[in-house]
Parts: C-alpha cells; structure tokens; sequence
C-alpha cells in the first residue's frame, strides 16, 4: 500500500499535514480572538484528514481491504469538511 506512492501522493500528504496544523492553530491559539472564524479550524482538520487520506491511498486508487476502508473514511470527512472551510473562509473575508 505504501510502496508505490508518487510524488502527488507526497505532494498530498504534506498539504494535508499542513492543513491539520493550520487547523489546530487557529483552533487553540487564535480562538479567544476569532470567534467569528468558528467552522474554519475544524473544515481545516477534516480537509487536512481527507487529504492526507487520499495522499496515502495513492488519489483513491490503492483497491486492497484497507485502501477501500481509508478511501470511505476520506470521502466521510471531506463531506463535512469541504463546506465548512468554505463557509468559514467566506464569513471571514
């Protein structure tokens, strides 16, 4: 599973790991000054693990027991996760 994995897939991976950080600081250090930015830090995370996800599983194409799992898991946190950095990016413009 891990083997094969691409400069994409690398390329994803970090994006997402970037995403979860970026997340978990504006979630814990700007909190008490953004209340506003409330659905941005968890869109963050739940993109950042959707990500990293389909970073590892090689862009949903690993078709072994545990890719097919992991690709279900993404597509569950992208579905909440992709709204809600938009919605948190657009109530912060």
């Amino acid at each position: 599973m891990f083997r094969n994995l691409t400069l994409n897939s690398y390329i994803w991976i970090l994006l997402g790991v970037g995403c979860i950080i970026l997340g978990c600081y504006f979630g814990y250090v700007k909190w008490r000054f953004i209340i506003r930015m409330f659905p941005l830090p968890f869109g963050l995370v739940l993109s950042g693990i959707s990500m990293t996800i389909s970073g590892l599983t090689n862009g949903f194409t690993d078709h072994t027991l545990l890719g097919r799992q992991l690709t279900k898991l993404a597509i569950l946190t992208a579905i909440p996760g992709v709204p809600l950095l938009a919605y948190g990016i657009w109530i912060s413009i």
